[in-house]
């Protein structure tokens, strides 16, 4: 049975597998794997929620980081695709930050609203954190659209396809 670089969708497929000794060929053999558990991953997920969010990012990082290990080995397309997934898993970290500290701010208004009802003689202003949470929020929503951007110019223009062939060359 001849399998092609391009048919290798599933291992499950494979009865034997034959780890060759040529660093090209494992990466052909790992990184679409790694990419097809991260993008079923954001098929099932409704990508707006803070934690499932961080779920994609946490499928997507050993995609980059696979990625990045393997950049020496193949040409300048896959370069450029290694960057592109680098930026994405950037993002979603950026957003994840941006969760976390929005959540944090949160607790810390309660905290204060605590302390206002139990001070008689002057309140503490929680002005200046709502603020903060609204640039927050604004930032995150301007990044969650880049998310979704390339997240859909990924599955139309084939992301997975051109890796393999990137790394087919």
């Amino acid at each position: 049975m001849v399998i092609t670089s391009l048919e290798i969708k599933s291992f499950k497929v494979l009865t034997s597998l034959r780890i060759s000794k040529d660093l090209k060929s494992n990466g052909l053999l790992i990184l679409p794997r790694q990419f097809d558990r991260m993008i079923k991953l954001v098929r099932v997920v409704a990508i707006n929620n803070s934690e499932e969010l961080h779920k994609i990012r946490i499928k997507a990082k050993p995609v980059r980081y696979t990625m990045e290990f393997f950049r020496f080995v193949y040409g300048d397309d896959f370069a450029e695709l290694t960057k592109e997934m680098k930026k994405f898993v950037e993002i979603l970290g950026d957003i994840h930050d941006r969760d976390v500290l929005i959540e944090q701010l949160r607790d810390y208004m309660d905290e204060i609203r605590i302390y206002n009802s139990l001070n008689k003689k002057g309140n503490l202003s929680t002005g200046l954190i709502k603020k903060f949470i609204k640039t927050l929020e604004n930032e995150r929503k301007m990044m969650f659209i880049k998310i979704e951007t390339t997240l859909s110019e990924w599955l139309k223009g084939n992301f997975r396809e051109r890796l393999i062939l990137a790394m087919s060359n």
